[in-house]
């Protein structure tokens, strides 16, 4: 049973349907996904923005405490500010909060207890308070140029107990805790302290207060939308400021955590955080992560704020993305309108061009039929296209010449009966004679598809056997069959063929060519078998190779084309390994040249404080020591051996440690009635001596006590200069001995003996500025022998795989490196303890441009040079990862293949 047909117009109709649903698919879809990245972006854009300006403006709010208080502190120094005249400060500190318009209080607390500050509230509203030893406050309100007026308050107040006078005296400059102040209403603020010492004795501390209320109304100002929402806060969640209404602190003056306010966008953003990094948000480089509130998708954008005196604070600013998608929809919602539209007219009008189209095809089928059927009387009218009408001519020419065909066939059929039969029974014979070979030999052509002609010696065409191969055919068969060459090929390809034939005839042998010829303005390759049939007559068998030489032509383009391209890529690659090292090298001289700020800063500061010594109290020393009487040189001498003797132990003494023992000191020297006890504990623990004060005790009695103790603080001084003059230099040489090992390049490029360790080693150390931000190194080394290796490509191995160890910790945790013998050489371990490298990449890690860095901090070459260097040295790299544990593996060989060297 025959399976029916489609029509001709339903395949057209579906045809160009298909095509169009599919163009009109892929549109909208890659119409669809370019506006999803391009809202991504805008809002990535848009809060990093607003992120900068807001780091600009902290930096600028928080820059003036630190600025005020060194301004203070300078002018204690050079004499313009009197610490024994507090009461005429108003004038100075009325000047200076002029200057710095966002600071609340502007004050100094002496070691005696006496206070001054300097107040600003309101606008243009200034007091000025001063206490006296006594700690009996008295505030002033100040006329517009800050002479005191009338008495507002009356109060007692003791510097030296609150947290901020205790801060500087500890010896810290720095930032209190955030805290509500005592005002009507309470606000929120943050001190900054800088202790004062005159000749090195401690004075008192500076402050300098400023309100966090204009961080609130800045944010407000800069709020993308009522949607949005914009805070500053610690790294504990603590509140420091938002851009919405919201209480920073409760009835108690508590501080409020953000997972703990009445905004939701606020609480829910502060929940995702806290079950991101835990109670503290370790973020250390700004993060754009997305939360899923409300039924609309918010992007969170997470920065880093700091300065030099231990801010550490996180600005976080979270917006709708539907803020950002009014004109995508609108554009969408367009898109879908003219997709639909331009579907609808394409559809229509698909129809009616398959409609025109199959038409007259129908009317040529349905005529053709009628002739199959013997009615030869067929005319076809058709109106259309010009093919169309044309071939309805053909067919029109073709019915009418069938039936004159038809009528002359009948006439001489008749006269031919009689012919026939006479014939027909002398050819019966032949017949059955010929009927088997010619059954073979058309079984033989009929099955060939090359293209087959016989040629006299003149290159005539006698017989053309084979007719499957027309895509060859220079001209029709009919149009060749008794012409030479010369009549239908050009002058040059007929001499050529015809000299072919006359090797064949003379040699008696099977000659074999290839050849081109230009078909339908085509070029079309053949090769051609010439054989002898006799002496006069050849076979020629054509075959069409055309596809065969163009495969063979792509073949060879396309391997030039890859032996170019992977020359580029060769080259390429060698650029980017260099340029990866060239960017590590400049990140270490970076790391290194901040690592040598220390040492050469000691360095600088003991060359000072010798040079100072040798000025002074060197030349003094015989003058002084003249003065003395044997027993009180004696008892110099003891003080200095016994400073020295305590000096490793007390070098090692925190600074509460310190005042631990300076009180306990004070008190015993009470017991002796020495006074002033605490000034003389102090000189002592300064000069290093804190037990065994018994030995010194006629000494502290005597008259000339103080002069003893400053000579012998001096030289304690020097000598703990000296001191840090011998670990600073050694310090700063070895950082550089270990850059200079890891810049140097083999020039001959050849293999050497490495130590491994030693190489190991070199890393760590030009890694020590970032090692000792919070990375604890554990060494597991063994007694290996020395390998053979490139010493620049090994030290390279390993910086990347510290670097990377380190930064996959964030630079908090421990790194444990193991080196141990195994059979012909050596294996390394290097294993962090950071968050691991999820399933997912494994088989990705060490393929080249892949990173999981955010842009801009890695180019994903590290681990992929490594492999390549690792396999060049003919070892080999693993890894083994799970949360909290990633450990790299390398195997080296103890000598390298004699193909390598």
């Amino acid at each position: 049973m025959n399976r029916p047909h489609p029509s001709l117009q339903n395949v057209l109709i579906l045809a160009l349907i298909a095509h169009i649903l599919s163009v009109v698919g892929l549109i909208s879809y890659f119409s669809f996904r370019n506006s999803q990245a391009s809202v991504q972006e805008l809002a990535k854009q848009v809060v990093q923005e607003r992120s900068d300006r807001i780091a600009d403006y902290l930096t600028t709010y928080t820059a003036a405490p630190p600025l005020a208080t060194q301004l203070n502190a300078n002018a204690i120094q050079n004499g313009t500010l009197k610490l024994d005249r507090l009461s005429t400060w108003n004038r100075y500190l009325f000047q200076q909060s002029n200057l710095f318009q966002n600071l609340a209080y502007l004050y100094f607390g002496s070691a005696q207890g006496e206070y001054s500050e300097l107040r600003r509230y309101g606008d243009r509203q200034f007091r000025y308070g001063y206490s006296d030893r006594q700690q009996r406050l008295k505030s002033f309100e100040l006329d517009a140029q800050g002479n005191p007026q009338k008495v507002v308050l009356k109060r007692l107040y003791d510097p030296r107990i609150r947290p901020w006078y205790q801060l500087a005296q500890s010896g810290t400059t720095g930032w209190t805790e955030i805290y509500a102040f005592d005002d009507t209403p309470p606000m929120l603020g943050i001190s900054f302290v800088r202790p004062v010492y005159e000749a090195q004795q401690f004075r008192g501390a500076l402050g300098a207060d400023f309100l966090l209320a204009g961080i609130h109304e800045f944010l407000s100002s800069i709020q993308p939308n009522s949607q949005s929402r914009i805070l500053i806060m610690e790294r504990n969640s603590k509140l420091i400021a938002t851009s919405s209404n919201e209480l920073l602190f409760d009835s108690e003056r508590r501080r409020i955590d953000s997972i703990t306010v009445q905004d939701p966008l606020i609480r829910r953003t502060a929940e995702m955080l806290r079950q991101r990094y835990g109670q503290q948000i370790k973020s250390h480089a700004p993060q754009l992560l997305t939360l899923q509130f409300d039924h609309d998708l918010h992007y969170v954008y997470l920065a880093p704020f700091s300065d030099q005196y231990g801010l550490d604070w996180l600005i976080v600013i979270m917006v709708p993305q539907s803020s950002f998608l009014g004109q995508v929809e609108a554009n969408q919602r367009m898109m879908l309108w003219l997709c639909l539209a331009a579907l609808a007219t394409a559809i229509v009008t698909s129809i009616l061009t398959a409609r025109w189209l199959s038409r007259p095809v129908q009317q040529l089928s349905e005529a053709s039929q009628n002739i199959a059927k013997g009615e030869f009387d067929q005319i076809v009218k058709i109106r259309g296209a010009r093919e169309f009408v044309g071939l309805a001519r053909s067919f029109n020419l073709m019915s009418q010449e069938i039936q004159r065909s038809q009528s002359q066939l009948e006439e001489y059929a008749h006269t031919l009966e009689e012919k026939v039969r006479a014939r027909t029974h002398q050819l019966e014979q032949e017949v059955e004679e010929r009927q088997k070979i010619n059954a073979e030999l058309r079984a033989v052509f009929a099955a060939m598809d090359q293209l087959i002609f016989i040629f006299d010696r003149d290159g005539r065409h006698l017989k053309v056997p084979a007719k499957r191969a027309q895509q060859i055919f220079y001209k029709p068969i009919e149009s060749r069959i008794g012409r030479t060459l010369h009549e239908v090929f050009p002058q040059d390809i007929a001499d050529h063929f015809l000299q072919h034939i006359h090797q064949a005839l003379d040699t008696q042998k099977t000659v074999d060519i290839e050849y081109t010829l230009e078909i339908e303005g085509e070029v079309v390759w053949s090769d051609a078998s010439i054989s002898p049939i006799d002496h006069q007559t050849v076979i020629w068998i054509s075959r069409n190779v055309t596809d065969r030489k163009r495969a063979e032509q792509q073949l060879q383009q396309s391997h030039d084309e890859l032996k170019q391209t992977l020359d580029e890529l060769r080259s390429t690659q060698a650029k980017l390994i260099e340029s990866e090292k060239l960017a590590a090298l400049g990140q270490l001289v970076a790391g290194v040249a901040h690592e040598m700020n220390t040492p050469l800063s000691a360095i600088q500061s003991s060359i000072e404080t010798l040079s100072g010594f040798m000025q002074t109290e060197l030349e003094a020393l015989p003058t002084f020591l003249q003065q003395l009487s044997v027993q009180r040189q004696q008892d110099f001498f003891s003080l200095l051996d016994h400073a020295a003797e305590t000096a490793p132990t007390f070098a090692r003494l925190s600074s509460r440690e310190k005042r631990q023992l300076k009180r306990a000191l004070s008190q015993q020297l009470e017991s002796y009635q020495i006074k002033p006890a605490d000034i003389i504990a102090d000189t002592l623990i300064d000069i290093g001596v804190y037990d065994r004060i018994e030995l010194f005790i006629v000494l502290l009695q005597e008259r000339d006590r103080d002069a003893i103790l400053n000579a012998a603080y001096q030289f304690m001084i020097a000598k703990r200069s000296l001191q840090t003059l011998a670990i600073a230099s050694n310090q700063a040489a070895t950082a550089v001995r270990a850059l200079k090992t890891y810049a140097r390049q083999n020039a001959d490029s050849q293999p050497i003996l490495v130590n491994v360790i030693d190489s190991i080693e070199t890393a760590l150390t030009l890694y020590r500025n970032q090692l000792k931000r919070g990375v604890e190194v554990v060494r597991y080394y063994e007694e290996v022998t020395l390998i053979q290796a490139y010493a620049d490509e090994l030290n390279q191995v390993w910086m990347n795989l510290i670097h990377n160890g380190i930064q996959a910790m964030n630079y908090q945790g421990t790194l444990t490196i193991r080196v141990t013998s195994i059979s012909n050489g050596i294996q390394v371990a290097v294993t962090d303890t950071g968050a691991g490298i999820p399933l997912e990449i494994h088989d990705r890690i060490f393929s080249p441009f892949f990173t999981t860095r955010p842009i801009g901090e890695g180019n994903g070459l590290g681990l992929s040079i490594v492999q390549q260097l690792i396999e060049k040295h003919s070892g080999t790299i693993s890894f083994d990862s799970v949360p909290g544990c990633t450990t790299f593996t390398v195997c080296l060989r103890q000598s390298l293949p004699r193909t390598l060297t």
